[in-house]
């Protein structure tokens, strides 16, 4: 059973904590591992704009949105206050590819919901046998994807 350190009490996904647990064992070169990494702008300022209710509703819908496509040796973890990583073993790219298509379809419908707020995401797509896991590198092409308006 997890223990509650590897769970983000908001959300129920898995932490950082846990993908470190989980890869620590694997080899380079093994089983590769189809990796989604999923920003979700503004989520983490819900709460103070809209109230704690209005954030667990939009990371609720969000949360739904990506774990309904996976089987249950997928994983989502939340690794920060607006990123969630979809970590896919042993799927192939095309595969990887076309999950990102319909996460990022489903989460751009959340605002058609309550709190009924729009969440722009950005993704970066990975199949890989690297480890560590390349976060770094998903994590400065969603940076490089992102660049808001001029105020």
């Amino acid at each position: 059973t997890d223990d509650a350190s590897v769970r983000d009490p908001l959300t129920g996904l898995y932490t950082g904590k846990f993908l470190e647990r989980w890869t620590a064992g694997l080899g380079a070169g093994t089983l590769p591992i189809g990796l989604v990494l999923l920003r979700v702008f503004g989520v983490a300022q819900l709460r103070k704009q809209y109230g704690l209710r209005a954030e667990l509703a939009a990371l609720a819908g969000l949360t739904q949105s990506v774990q309904d496509l996976l089987s249950p040796t997928d994983k989502v973890v939340r690794i920060g206050s607006e990123d969630f990583l979809v970590v896919l073993p042993s799927w192939p790219t095309d595969d990887v590819l076309r999950l990102c298509d319909e996460v990022c379809d489903r989460v751009a419908r959340l605002d058609q919901v309550y709190p009924f707020v729009a969440l722009p995401a950005a993704v970066a797509v990975t199949v890989t046998r690297e480890r560590p896991l390349p976060l770094a590198r998903l994590t400065r092409e969603v940076e490089n994807q992102y660049l808001p308006a001029p105020a």
